[in-house]
């Protein structure tokens, strides 16, 4: 039977864009509820913004962190799809 490693999160971090912002906000709150470490990278309300921008950041972040863990929100979620793939 193979063995499942558990992995250890020491920080979430976690960003969007304009269109994923409320459900940013209530993936925080219940993160907080169960005492993560959270980074918001943004965005910080629901003016436009290009999600790129948001993506990237967020990838740059976590890239070669073991005990990090990313979550994007957008709209559909293919474009923050598409962003984090580039990393």
């Amino acid at each position: 039977m193979p063995r499942h490693r558990i992995m250890k999160i020491n920080t979430v971090i976690i960003a969007s864009d304009h269109a994923g912002y409320k459900l940013k906000e209530s993936i925080k709150k219940f993160l907080i509820k169960k005492r993560k470490n959270i980074l918001d990278l943004g965005t910080k309300n629901s003016k436009s913004v290009d999600y790129p921008d948001f993506g990237h950041l967020l990838s740059r972040k976590i890239k070669n962190k073991k005990d990090h863990y990313g979550i994007l929100v957008c709209g559909t979620g293919q474009g923050m799809v598409m962003t984090a793939n580039k990393h």
